[in-house]
């Protein structure tokens, strides 16, 4: 509800200074122009933070059906088509092991993949194309999956931290709000696991995290 009435004044926003913009008396000058282009793209901004922190929140509301079988393999082809102009952009490049079938919400664990896929392609090197991988081992009644990439890696220091709402370690170069690993944590801990991240910066990172097993 919160969210919903966040949105009405940026919608407002948002309509009101398109409108200055054209009928702005003769054409806006170069500056007025981009001081209309930051105001529209802080209400952008804005709209993300708040359509994040709905997704966030809805995670593990009552009545979520955590009992579907989620075929990850055919998961991940489907994502990987998503990012297809992007990996030919770059010269990009992901593979993965043969994936299980787990138990769980499919709409909760397709984010959990998108957003771990994203992340990886988006904190790429300059030097290098992105090169991801998907691996899926068994522990007892759990699929432990990995995530790997060649990416910029990331300062031990701050493991613990990007899991936490709005704590980005990188400026406005990169897109996004800050929700996006916090969003994973609390989808992995919704299905009962537990993720993390080994990483070093300049060597690439590897996020793991665990689902429950089919039959589980």
């Amino acid at each position: 509800m919160a969210g919903h009435d966040l949105q009405e004044p940026l919608r407002t926003v948002h309509a009101y200074a398109e409108l200055l913009q054209r009928h702005w008396p003769g054409s806006p000058d170069a500056a007025a122009a981009e001081r209309f282009q930051f105001l529209l793209d802080a209400v952008k901004r804005m709209r993300d933070v708040i359509k994040g922190l709905v997704t966030w929140s809805r995670v593990s509301a009552a009545g979520q059906n955590y009992h579907e079988l989620v075929d990850t393999n055919g998961l991940v082809l489907f994502t990987v088509s998503t990012f297809r102009t992007a990996l030919e952009a770059t010269g990009g490049a992901i593979t993965n092991d043969s994936l299980p079938v787990v138990r769980g919400n499919t709409t909760q664990i397709t984010q959990l993949f998108q957003n771990l896929l994203d992340n990886a392609l988006k904190f790429r090197r300059s030097d290098e194309s992105p090169r991801i991988h998907v691996t899926a081992a068994r522990t007892g009644s759990r699929w432990e999956f990995g995530i790997s990439d060649n990416g910029l890696g990331i300062d031990p220091a701050y493991h613990e931290r990007i899991f936490e709402p709005f704590k980005r370690l990188h400026g406005r170069e990169y897109t996004g709000t800050g929700i996006g690993l916090a969003l994973c944590k609390r989808i992995v801990e919704s299905h009962g696991g537990r993720i993390t991240v080994e990483s070093e910066p300049g060597r690439g990172s590897t996020f793991r995290f665990t689902l429950p097993a089919e039959e589980d």
